[in-house]
């Protein structure tokens, strides 16, 4: 399990948004929290402007103001049984962000989806987008509003866990057990096939019997996410299964919108560049559009 919690902040009310959640988390699993500033590089003319008039580095200012606004963040988390230290880095966002995630072997990332503004002027959206596509650690996200500060705090019930079936999906499960586990959520498994008349629509020869096998492959979907809530049963959990038909990330959106104070734990798969933008679209379009927060696990299958 994590032993550390990485939140990077850029001063924004975005980026403020996954503090409730990280609190609800570190309070259930008794981890450590740390709250990363990163001060980017300036602009060489801005530089040498301030300088000159100030006689002080953009970098040492910038360095000065996000020491002050972590500190005043940590105040968030007093009374949770998890300490909470800062950190302030130099570097690229993402990049920097990463190394330090990599650092330590448990760690789970923990971000907001999107932010223009801050102390740290990155923006959250696409350092997120990035630290999503690069990283090889878990990474928690959550959608944020630049309009509205954090929530006062945040709960959980519910997990929803998407499955297709494959041993890259599943690998999901070992996350989602301990988490369940460590703070006595309500896991639903969730499997979605496509309708019959996809595979009219894909097919060459309509004189098949669809139907019937449509009806054969919800029947092995049904009975693949029974053997997986016995397995969860045997570790003490509560389990529900869902079988859906439909489009895949609409299905998991509209579903975990049902499930009071809940999150959806899935994976991605674990390559780089084109492929991974690929086969993670699913997963993408979760995090971009649910408004509940997503797990991410990256999956070496």
């Amino acid at each position: 399990m994590y032993n550390t919690i990485l939140v990077p902040l850029d001063g924004s009310n975005v980026a403020e948004t996954i503090l409730p959640y990280v609190r609800a988390l570190a309070d259930n699993l008794k981890t450590q929290v740390e709250l990363l500033g990163v001060v980017e590089p300036v602009i060489a003319g801005i530089h040498d402007y301030v300088y000159s008039k100030h006689h002080i580095s953009v970098e040492d200012a910038l360095r000065k103001e996000t020491e002050t606004y972590l500190k005043k963040a940590s105040a968030y988390f007093d009374g949770t049984r998890g300490s909470v230290s800062t950190k302030i880095v130099n570097g690229s966002a993402a990049e920097k962000i990463v190394e330090e995630a990599g650092a330590n072997p448990l760690t789970l990332i923990a971000m907001s989806t999107r932010g223009r503004s801050g102390v740290g002027r990155w923006a959250m959206g696409s350092v997120t987008d990035k630290v999503l596509h690069t990283t090889d650690k878990p990474i928690f996200i959550v959608r944020g509003s630049e309009e509205k500060p954090a929530a006062a705090s945040a709960t959980f019930r519910n997990i929803l866990i998407p499955l297709d079936g494959s041993t890259v999906a599943e690998e999901a499960l070992i996350t989602a057990i301990q988490v369940a586990k460590a703070t006595k959520l309500k896991v639903t498994l969730l499997r979605i096939t496509p309708p019959a008349v996809s595979y009219y629509q894909l097919s060459e020869y309509p004189a098949i019997n669809f139907s019937q096998i449509a009806k054969e492959v919800d029947k092995d979907a049904q009975q693949y996410l029974e053997n997986t809530s016995q397995k969860l049963n045997r570790e003490g959990l509560s389990v529900e299964t869902i079988l859906l038909h439909g489009n895949a990330a609409a299905a998991i959106i509209d579903e975990v919108k049902k499930l009071p104070d809940s999150m959806v734990i899935m994976t991605t798969h674990g390559l780089s560049g084109v492929k991974r933008a690929i086969l993670g679209s699913v997963t993408d379009r979760v995090v971009t559009e649910s408004d509940k927060p997503v797990l991410v696990v990256t999956a070496m299958g």
